[in-house]
């Protein structure tokens, strides 16, 4: 499209016309969708920048400078920060499902009677020191489903393996484990 072009779309868009924003995502739609997807990964969350890209152009078409940059360069400047934006959300929300040993511990801490305190501090002891035979990778699987309550998505995210491994996992961790604390006949 023509630089003359792109400027009557802009002109008309901060005007308030719903028609030129129609006739602009038409022509530009495929471009910002493909970046957003390139940098994404994801065609769902691509479309979702897509969307927010021409939401903000219509929101903002005033403060577009032809001077500055070609109608293109600068929607592709926003898909480009609006999909880094994204990725760092979903970095930061994996870094927030991280946790240790140590903190499923603590958190298992409450206070208790005396008589409670006693089994339930044999019982805790019986299940550490199982949890304890158990793999890295299968403590890891089981601590986060059954003390943080993850989902096995979830499980596959922070430890970045498929979903089938995480289930693998728990579900051998498990038969373990009812085999070490199955009281004995």
């Amino acid at each position: 499209m023509s630089p003359q072009q792109d400027q009557d779309w802009m002109d008309r868009i901060t005007q308030g016309d719903s028609d030129a924003l129609s006739e602009l995502y038409d022509h530009y739609h495929t471009l910002v969708f493909s970046l957003a997807r390139n940098i994404l990964g994801n065609h769902h969350q691509a479309e979702e920048v897509t969307l927010e890209v021409f939401t903000r152009l219509w929101k903002h078409a005033a403060t577009y400078n032809p001077q500055k940059a070609s109608l293109q360069t600068w929607m592709l400047r926003i898909t480009r920060n609006l999909a880094i934006d994204r990725l760092r959300a979903q970095e930061s929300e994996l870094q927030k499902l991280h946790w240790s040993w140590e903190e499923a511990q603590a958190q298992s801490q409450t206070v208790k009677s005396p008589e409670a305190e006693f089994t339930s501090e044999t019982d805790k002891q019986q299940v550490h020191h199982a949890l304890d035979q158990l793999s890295e990778d299968q403590k890891e699987a089981v601590l986060l489903n059954f003390f943080k309550g993850y989902s096995h998505q979830q499980i596959a995210e922070v430890l970045d393996v498929p979903v089938g491994t995480v289930k693998a996992r728990i579900r051998l961790s498990m038969k373990k484990l009812k085999n070490w604390l199955s009281p004995k006949k």
